[in-house]
């Protein structure tokens, strides 16, 4: 990864003291920068830059050829990016050589769920930024498949509990809320709110899961190491609700636990004991009864 060129003092001045009469693009060449470079510059001074008006012939020319001409031919024409010309036709109220046609436009209704924007665009022979945006304009709402690139997302039945990515992405967003809500720039609101108006609203009896204290219950000196290391061989070292591996100690957040199954500290029983990572042994602590019955009809098929 390349490390940002740092703008010095005289390619500041030199910026501020052409910008209204160069080009980005010209003062890029001749300081050795892109366009895009100079012109964030140029924005974080709040400098105006040199606009290329559009001449009466040039407008003209947009005219004429609008329909005849695709936006980029015209735009080498007349030495301008297809963007310019395509805002400007815009703003003409311009009806240019893409524009859909009322079969195309039905068969884009009829299609939309069924069909990728790469297929249908493949059908009327256009490009995929123009099916996606057609489908924008029309308020239709469009095949998941369709997200971004034309495939499914990547974190699809993927959780934290499975998946190495997830888990940073989750450490870095909480991060940064943190971070955020210290700067005063965001607010809490829900639960976070309560919570740090009053950190018992939720603790102890309180809590909607509380059980009359059993999580505070010693276990018993049967549940040591050895019987530990022995559940988690029989289960091959794999959590068995999300099938994460996890061989070895890696963190407090990631490592194998040993739960029991009818949450009975007491019972020690191997028909009892189950292989689970930390975080699905946390989330299992929910609908007990639910997970009772789960558990015991994996160990016992």
């Amino acid at each position: 990864m390349t490390k940002c060129k740092r703008w010095t003092k005289k390619e500041i001045e030199f910026l501020k003291n052409n910008c209204k009469n160069v080009l980005y693009r010209d003062i890029a060449k001749m300081l050795g920068r892109t366009k895009s470079g100079v012109n964030r510059r140029a924005y974080l001074l709040n400098l105006d830059g040199k606009k290329v008006m559009w001449t009466n012939k040039e407008v003209d020319f947009l005219k004429n050829n609008c329909g005849v001409m695709s936006y980029k031919d015209i735009a080498k024409k007349l030495g301008r990016t297809s963007n310019s010309v395509n805002h400007k036709a815009f703003r003409l109220n311009l009806v240019g050589i893409v524009d859909w046609t009322k079969e195309e436009i039905e068969f884009l209704k009829k299609n939309y769920k069924t069909m990728l924007y790469r297929d249908v665009a493949k059908r009327l022979g256009k490009t995929y930024k123009s099916v996606a945006m057609k489908t924008s304009r029309l308020n239709l709402r469009s095949n998941k498949m369709n997200l971004k690139t034309g495939y499914s997302s990547w974190n699809k039945n993927k959780t934290k509990g499975s998946d190495e990515r997830l888990r940073k992405v989750g450490k870095k967003s909480s991060k940064t809320k943190k971070r955020r809500y210290k700067e005063g720039k965001i607010k809490l609101s829900g639960c976070a709110k309560l919570s740090k108006e009053d950190p018992s609203w939720q603790s102890g009896e309180n809590h909607p899961n509380w059980l009359n204290g059993i999580s505070f219950e010693p276990y018993s000196p049967e549940f040591n190491k050895k019987l530990k290391e022995q559940i988690k061989k029989r289960d091959n070292y794999r959590c068995q609700l999300c099938g994460d591996f996890i061989p070895k100690f890696v963190s407090q957040k990631r490592r194998l636990d040993v739960h029991h199954i009818d949450y009975n500290k007491k019972n020690n029983n191997p028909n009892n004991l189950i292989s689970l990572c930390h975080f699905c042994n946390n989330s299992v602590n929910k609908n007990r009864e639910d997970w009772t019955n789960y558990f015991q009809n994996k160990i016992g098929g």
